[in-house]
């Protein structure tokens, strides 16, 4: 999935909240170099009773003290695994229905 901008940042945070009510981010680490910073974090929250906890790292771009690209990785294998492949395929369905709806 490719998100640009601040919309493609506000429909990122509203997926995950969607899929997890209880939704939390941690910051694990970050580390800066000239005008990146890299940032491993853990999401965790609950889907439909289930408890899921993955994590991915984010690379950022800044100019003028603002991000202007993101890179991101995050274990989406490991929340399927965690789900369980017949409701990692509902919430696929139901996502893509959302997405198809919007455009």
């Amino acid at each position: 999935m490719e998100l640009r901008g601040h919309e493609g940042a506000r429909q990122s945070v509203a997926l995950y909240q969607r899929l997890f009510r209880d939704l939390r981010f941690k910051t694990d680490q970050q580390v800066s170099d000239g005008d990146r910073v890299a940032t491993h974090w853990t999401l965790s929250g609950t889907n439909r009773g289930r408890r899921v906890e993955f994590s991915g790292i984010t690379i950022s771009r800044f100019e003028d003290g603002r991000i202007v690209e993101d890179w991101g990785y995050s274990d989406t294998i490991e929340i399927a695994k965690q789900l369980g492949i017949r409701r990692t395929l509902m919430v696929v369905a139901k996502e893509w229905r959302t997405l198809l709806g919007r455009e």
